[in-house]
């Protein structure tokens, strides 16, 4: 075994050439060099090993050439992941070589032509993952022999699909065929009905009509994850889909959803309620208000965003003690914010992480600093009044706070110069766009790991601050732009994550600017 694998998201371990003298080790069984980078080169040093039963070298080098033929040497492979490779060219015919092969990954390369019907000479296969390449033409027949197969995915695939073998796939756990057309298959949800053990369904982005929704859960008692956004689904939420007690994922968005969402959701009886973490209907056209959702007892991500729904927020929402993801923006939700804000008693403020967009919300901007690990605080777009509570700060994880668009006022350097709190460690993004918030701009120095700083249409005069994005635009800032701005150039360089500072000025009654900053904004190197 020679396991040298990288770590995900992090720059490569190693790079450069493979040494040849790794060739001697003829009887190694087990090689992952997975998520470091070698170039081009590593046809000649894999083939030799021809005892390899694990070759993991996903993320690991630039295949733009194909796959190397090599890999046909591979007699006794069992194990085969090179995704994300660049891969190009077509579907290699030496695989027809691997006749021993349990688990391939070709994911999220740049495949094209058809791929082959070799499958027949590849049973054993019990993972396939083809997705996210350029195939074309029909799926191949062969794939009805992979009776063992429990994980298959052909995501992205440009074929004109026949399904006929599909329903030859009993083992299924897992399906994904996210963007394949299925708009023109004649029966394919009937393929679909055999498949009694599958547990996580992908059908986003395939052209679903609604006269085909109500035909996908006949044979769904299993059913974890179903996936069906981007399609052109109709109608009400079939209340069905509640009824399958295994459901903890239902991706509903950006489809055309409509009918009342409480009378969806609001009985008692349904069995998902016990399982149900994750209810994502964004951007559909659903009306009617948002219900007491207390009885769903493990939902983590509750996201109705760009639909109808009015009504207020019912502070039971915050009985849901795993609640960490709450969107509800874009609606026409109303009603006083400290009405539905939990207090200490309430459970959700231990786990709530994002909440986000409202709607009509009025009253002051609250006190929220009892939701201990909120991440990003969004109520944009609301009529929100009254200085900025100075207790945000106070909330040590806080990433993101977005009170843009409301009618908040108070001196922008009462709230942060004067206020102590943690927030100013961690804090990255803030926008206060569209208020009416006066005074000056404060010296940032505390806020360490801010990145943008939105402040245009308010009433602001005075100093600016040291960011990578500055958006003073629509105030009532006066006199020349000061020239330790050009010193941001030397910022900017430091910076890994974004090299270039913009500024911004527009609208305000500038004089003339300092050498090397245009007078009413700036994009600095």
């Amino acid at each position: 075994m020679l396991d040298l694998r990288g770590r995900p998201h992090y720059a490569s371990c190693f790079e450069g050439t493979i040494n040849s003298s790794l060739i001697e080790l003829r009887y190694l069984n087990y090689l992952n060099f997975s998520f470091n980078f070698f170039g081009r080169d590593v046809s000649k040093f894999i083939g030799s090993l021809t005892h390899l039963k694990y070759l993991n070298l996903s993320y690991s080098f630039n295949g733009e050439n194909g796959i190397p033929f090599e890999l046909g040497n591979l007699l006794h492979l069992q194990y085969l992941d090179l995704q994300g490779n660049w891969l190009g060219g077509e579907f290699p015919t030496q695989f027809l070589n691997l006749s021993r092969l349990v688990q391939l990954n070709l994911a999220a390369n740049q495949l094209t032509g058809e791929i082959p019907d070799i499958f027949a000479n590849i049973s054993s296969l019990v993972y396939l993952d083809l997705g996210w390449n350029f195939f074309t033409g029909t799926f191949p027949h062969s794939l009805g022999n992979l009776l063992q197969l429990n994980y298959l995915d052909l995501s992205f695939s440009y074929s004109s699909s026949n399904l006929d073998w599909l329903s030859d796939l009993t083992s299924l756990k897992t399906l994904k065929l996210a963007s394949v057309n299925l708009g023109t298959v004649i029966n394919w949800q009937q393929k679909l009905s055999n498949l009694s053990h599958l547990q996580e369904l992908d059908l986003s982005g395939c052209n679903l009509v609604s006269s085909k929704f109500p035909l996908l859960f006949n044979h769904s008692a299993n059913l974890a994850i179903l996936q069906l956004s981007d399609n052109y689904l109709t109608g009400s939420i079939p209340k069905s889909l509640l009824d399958i007690c295994s459901l903890s994922v239902l991706d509903l968005p950006s489809n055309n959803m409509s009918g009342r969402f409480d009378d969806c959701v609001s009985t008692s009886t349904n069995c998902a309620n016990k399982s149900l973490q994750h209810l994502v209907l964004r951007e559909n056209q659903m009306i009617g208000s948002v219900p007491d959702l207390s009885q769903f007892s493990f939902l983590e991500e509750l996201d109705l965003q760009g639909n109808s729904l009015s009504g207020p927020i019912p502070k039971s929402m915050f009985d849901i003690c795993s609640l960490s993801v709450l969107n509800l923006g874009d609606n026409n939700l109303n009603g006083r914010l400290d009405d539905f804000i939990p207090t200490s008693t309430d459970c959700a403020h231990k786990s709530l992480q994002q909440l986000l967009g409202m709607n009509q919300i009025t009253a002051s901007a609250p006190n929220v600093s009892q939701f201990s690990f909120l991440q990003e605080l969004d109520l944009q777009g609301n009529n929100l009044s009254g200085p900025i509570p100075k207790s945000l700060l106070n909330i040590c994880s806080l990433r993101k706070l977005d009170l843009s668009s409301n009618i908040l006022s108070g001196r922008l350097d009462d709230f942060v110069s004067t206020t102590p709190g943690c927030a100013k460690k961690s804090l990255q993004y803030l926008s206060l766009i569209g208020n009416q918030i006066t005074g000056s701009v404060p010296h940032l120095s505390q806020f360490s790991s801010l990145k943008s700083l939105s402040l245009a249409e308010n009433r602001l005069n005075g100093t600016l601050a040291k960011v990578q994005l500055l958006d003073l635009s629509f105030n009532n800032i006066s006199g020349n732009i000061p020239k330790c701005l050009n010193n941001l150039s030397a910022l900017a360089n430091q910076t890994t994550s974004s090299p270039t500072i913009s500024l911004y000025f527009y609208e305000n009654h500038n004089g003339s600017s300092s050498d090397g900053i245009n007078q009413y904004s700036a994009s600095l190197m």
